[in-house]
């Protein structure tokens, strides 16, 4: 079996090209204040190549010929893309746990979780709810009871403040000026660096134009 054909080493542009866009979605997700959609197809992609590779990365070792420098070499590759893999998840997990009521209560929200997101969110808000009852709401009024209440106009659930500024990147030039204050316009142009407020570019964001630094 060629090595070179089972891991690419040949061929990298595909693989890194799905690589960086992972990296990408990775310092988003870190950066944005609120969660954005799942990067279904790059994940996607990127887990079938882990498992084809891990497969054959079995088969290799059981050959004769292999020798340990490529085997090493195939297993580092393999831990540095898992690693973003993993990271990447636990941001959005980390999300998923602090505006867990946010994202239940709002559809919209809901819809930018994976169907496993959409699980442990189901999950987590089942032992939330079930913890809080046992530990002291049964003592309370059932008027007293809620978790979304937004008596005195404070609402006791968490979400996300899409006005914090965040530094971005343009990637593609954007024609028409942006509006990021009432009275306050800016150009996208490529290459610029540039610190807004994050619900003025999110569309640009989640359409890849813009990433977060």
């Amino acid at each position: 079996m060629d090595e070179d054909a089972i891991f690419n080493l040949e061929e990298p542009d595909e693989n890194e090209k799905d690589y960086d866009e992972l990296c990408r979605c990775w310092i988003n997700e870190k950066m944005a204040p609120e969660i954005l959609p799942f990067a279904t197809d790059v994940v996607g992609r990127v887990m079938e190549r882990i498992r084809a590779q891990l497969e054959s990365l079995e088969e290799i070792l059981e050959t004769e010929n292999t020798t340990d420098y490529r085997s090493v070499l195939i297993q580092n590759e393999l831990e540095r893309v898992k690693f973003v893999v993993r990271v990447y998840l636990r941001c959005r997990i980390a999300k998923i746990d602090k505006f867990a009521q946010y994202i239940q209560s709002h559809p919209h929200v809901l819809a930018l979780l994976s169907s496993s997101e959409r699980q442990y969110l189901l999950r987590h808000q089942q032992i939330v709810h079930r913890f809080y009852v046992n530990s002291f709401l049964r003592d309370l009024p059932p008027k007293m009871t809620k978790l979304d209440d937004t008596v005195g106009n404070i609402s006791m659930v968490v979400e996300p403040d899409v006005d914090r500024t965040v530094f971005c990147l343009v990637n593609s030039t954007v024609e028409e000026s942006v509006r990021v204050a009432e009275d306050e316009y800016v150009n996208l142009d490529k290459g610029s660096i540039l610190l807004l407020r994050y619900s003025a570019i999110a569309p640009f964001v989640q359409q890849g134009i813009v990433s977060l630094i």
